[in-house]
């Protein structure tokens, strides 16, 4: 499977089509999306409300792709699409106002990527996960990453989020005590229990560890419950 799908790809998946209304444009889509990013029909939402503030803009994004969590669901690419005869302010290749309302969708639900598509055109927006105020990039290059490499591309920028929060360095350092902790407990029990051999520390280590997580999760779903 490449790591990049490009943009002739997703114009390939309406070529020669003439849709009249850019709702046949988007039932037609949905289903050749799932099959080019290899995810299930059910991971595209069509016409989903996102948060916008912006009262001059619409709050209905066209298309948006998520993971597979319906638990926890995020947003990985949203597709906002236009017919060319409909679109008044499409000016030397630049749809203002569609661009505009794109990099919206892309701020209120955090999707990395976003695509502006008709007919006859394709645009991709970047849009930095970690950062909740910056206004969304155009990427030059004719390509998106695949579903797989936009994961792991999350999973980093999460990761970034995290050390840039003001309080992230208390609790990493509390981390780092509690496995300090933990290694000594280790060591004192190994001398109270005799133990001296490798197999011996890997199995109490576990038993120990598996305990703490437990403890950790019951936790976490009672404070889940009551907040």
């Amino acid at each position: 499977m490449s790591n990049f799908i490009t943009k002739q790809q997703i114009l390939n998946l309406i070529k020669n089509e003439n849709f009249k209304t850019e709702d046949e444009f988007r039932d037609f889509l949905i289903p050749k999306l799932a099959i080019l990013f290899r995810i299930k029909e059910e991971q595209i939402d069509k016409e989903p409300i996102t948060t916008s503030f912006d009262k001059t803009l619409s709050n209905r994004a066209d298309i948006i792709i998520r993971n597979n969590d319906y638990k926890f669901k995020k947003a990985y690419i949203v597709f906002e699409l236009k017919l060319s005869k409909s679109v008044d302010d499409f000016k030397g290749g630049d749809y203002s106002k569609s661009g505009k309302q794109l990099k919206k969708y892309c701020q209120d639900t955090r999707a990395p990527y976003g695509v502006l598509l008709t007919e006859d055109f394709c645009a991709i927006w970047r849009n930095k996960y970690f950062s909740y105020d910056q206004e969304p990039k155009r990427i030059i290059k004719n390509e998106i990453p695949s579903i797989k490499n936009i994961e792991d591309i999350m999973a980093e920028e999460s990761l970034l989020d995290f050390f840039l929060q003001r309080k992230s360095m208390k609790y990493l350092c509390l981390s780092i005590i509690l496995v300090f902790i933990f290694l000594v407990f280790v060591e004192f029990l190994k001398i109270i229990l005799g133990i001296n051999n490798i197999f011996g520390t890997m199995l109490l280590s576990f038993i120990l560890g598996s305990i703490s997580g437990l403890i950790s999760f019951i936790i976490f779903k009672i404070r889940k419950t009551f907040d």
